[in-house]
């Protein structure tokens, strides 16, 4: 069998992956590993790729322009319409700040950094995947990345003539890629699961392989039936078990070298895999897989539910069937060589229609997703609810610093800039107010600044800032301890408030206090108070309500079903008995704002909160109002 002759067992292995992702996607529970469909690809894909460019680059005929140009046309047309007719869909279906998060996930899709951008904002394996529907493209976005990195390694590496260190090279890199996503900090697992740097081992191992498979050991035929049989099981066990993607990743990744390197003319794996339909699932995978996830993600959306009945993803599976054989015929088939019909044509044609594709969602995004167009298509009443559901999410994230002149102000750390505006203000004022924390005390400051507690306030905060770290640079906590060693004078009194959720454990003992966490932010406080007074501000209420998915079609009276307060009240008073025990001066938000889920939640006409733990704006309003009468009357704020 020659180097590049048609290997039609790699077509099989690729139906075997993209099955395995729709129906991971489609929500049949008997591939809960189903999304590992993703790592056998990256394998294929590099021993493809890679056999491809060896044998170019063996023979003189590598030109990077043309390989850069092939990439285009095999990926840009069909890749294209599907785009086109899912922002389509989008601009019927979806409300406003999805059009808006959608419209960044296109620009994202055709800047190739899909993975990036997804990586920040959506947690692969969250319900809320479910209704992206570009969310699949970000491997296609780590792919294109790797290629455009790999031909340009490969052709200084042949041009220096040390052909000989490929493999050695290649294979340094492919270990280090993977202890990278092995040892990855859990806290930054979504990191590890869309990073380049995290996943490029995957690709890396397929072009070890085409690079290195002439060098392997002669195999019998028994020891190829073996091998074979083994990769295939590697590939399909994990495929029908749950667990972690990093761990799960390994044995398919083997099991997918070793039916690549291992099947051979007649051999079991390669007759099973070489069956007809499933050949001709792999010829068109590209087109399934960039179907599937719209057309799943936009019938969630259309019919407002998370999950389908058997019928429904049957269905669903035809649909989704009959789009990718159309694309592959009559998109796929024509532009992919330069001397098809249309290829010729194909590249720059792509080109310019992914640069206007990326324009409108460049509008979409600048235009709060069409919002304007929305509206027009809406009663008064329902476009009225929207603007409240608009604005509550709208005041997401990080305060907006709208000067450089006040003296309540917001900063992630203590660089030059605040040191400075610390200075200017502590002569104008006096000592300052310090609201220091993770995310939630992103929403203290906001409440202080609003209800203007005190003329000199300083919000110094991160979110995912929790106990854990402390010591962690990134975080404000040492910088501020030592700017308080060194400046006690200028700082007036600190209120220190992080999450609840950190402190207490998940899996079924969610009022199991972590005592070593704990036992960490009142040892910090303890050092902060040896200079300045210190008030641990206990955690705040979690209705778990995502309002991005309140219908504004619906009343939002009707819709609104806020958690409990119990858990959160228990907590308090945990956290409330453990600081005093430690002498440390405590104060419930909790009693404090003394939340009433049917006045509090929708007050005045808006939203009190903007996600499933953090306040709106109103919220912001309403609840440090209550809360700084709190402070005030224990003698807490002045």
């Amino acid at each position: 069998m020659s180097s590049l002759a048609y290997r039609p067992e790699i077509d099989g292995l690729r139906a075997i992956a993209v099955l395995a992702v729709i129906g991971y996607h489609a929500g049949l529970t008997f591939l809960p590993g189903g999304f590992l469909g993703v790592d056998i690809f990256f394998v294929i894909s590099g021993f493809v790729i890679g056999r491809l460019l060896k044998s170019e680059f063996e023979s003189g005929a590598f030109s990077l322009v043309s390989f850069f140009a092939r990439r285009i046309r095999r990926l840009g047309p069909a890749l294209i319409v599907v785009v086109t007719c899912s922002l389509c869909a989008a601009l019927l279906l979806m409300k406003p700040w999805d059009m808006e998060r959608f419209s960044h996930s296109v620009l994202s899709v055709f800047g190739i950094y899909a993975n990036r951008y997804f990586m920040k904002s959506t947690d692969y394996f969250s319900p809320s995947a479910d209704t992206q529907p570009l969310l699949h493209v970000w491997s296609l976005s780590i792919e294109e990345q790797f290629y455009l990195v790999l031909p340009i390694l490969l052709l200084v590496l042949y041009r220096l003539r040390r052909e000989k260190l490929i493999l050695p090279i290649f294979a340094v890199l492919t270990l280090a890629s993977f202890f990278l996503a092995a040892f990855y900090p859990y806290k930054l697992v979504a990191t590890s699961f869309y990073g380049f740097e995290t996943r490029i081992w995957e690709l890396l191992a397929g072009v070890v392989l085409a690079f290195g498979i002439s060098t392997l050991p002669k195999l019998t035929a028994v020891m190829r039936q073996v091998f074979s049989v083994l990769g295939l099981v590697l590939v399909l066990v994990p495929l029908l078990m749950s667990g972690p993607e990093r761990v799960a990743a390994l044995p398919v990744v083997l099991g997918a070298l070793l039916v690549i390197a291992a099947t051979s003319d007649g051999n079991l794996v390669q007759r099973l895999l070489s069956q007809s339909n499933l050949v001709g699932i792999g010829l068109i995978s590209y087109s399934l897989y960039l179907w599937h996830q719209p057309v799943l993600a936009f019938a969630r959306l259309a019919f407002g539910v998370p999950d389908f009945s058997l019928g429904g993803i049957l269905a669903l599976l035809s649909l989704i069937f009959v789009l990718s054989v159309v694309t592959y015929r009559f998109v796929e088939t024509p532009f992919r060589t330069q001397n098809g019909r249309f290829g010729f044509f194909a590249a720059p044609a792509s080109i310019g229609l992914a640069m206007t594709l990326a324009g409108i969602a460049w509008a979409g995004m600048s235009t709060d997703g069409f919002k304007s167009f929305y509206l027009a298509r809406q009663s008064p009443e329902v476009a009225a609810r929207t603007l409240v559901i608009g604005e509550a999410l709208a005041s997401r994230g990080n305060p907006k610093l709208t000067d450089d002149v006040s003296c309540q102000f917001w900063s992630e750390r203590l660089d030059e800039v605040t040191l400075s505006r610390i200075s200017k203000c502590t002569i104008q004022h006096g000592p300052v107010v310090v609201v220091l924390g993770d995310s939630h005390a992103i929403d203290l400051f906001n409440a202080f600044k609003a209800t203007n507690a005190a003329p000199f306030v300083l919000g110094l905060s991160r979110g995912a800032c929790g106990p854990l770290r402390l010591q962690d640079g990134v975080c404000p906590y040492q910088s501020f301890e030592t700017f308080l060693h060194e400046n006690a004078a200028t700082v007036k009194r600190i209120f220190v408030t992080l999450s609840g959720n950190f402190f207490f454990a998940d899996e079924g003992q969610p009022t199991r206090l972590n005592v070593t966490l704990a036992q960490a932010t009142a040892d910090y406080v303890k050092k902060l108070n040896t200079h300045t007074p210190v008030v641990w501000l206990g955690p705040q209420y979690e209705p778990h309500v995502a309002i991005e998915n309140l219908d504004p079609r619906i009343a939002l009276e009707v819709q609104l079903f806020p958690a409990p307060p119990d858990l959160y009240e228990m907590r308090d008073r945990i956290l409330a008995d453990f600081a005093r025990l430690q002498g440390i001066s405590y104060i419930s938000k909790i009693e404090g704002i003394m939340f009433d889920a049917k006045q509090d939640f929708f007050a005045g006409g808006q939203l009190t909160y903007s996600d499933t733990d953090h306040w709106s704006s109103a919220g912001e309003r309403h609840f440090g109002a209550r809360l700084i009468a709190q402070l005030r009357k224990t003698e807490h704020l002045q």
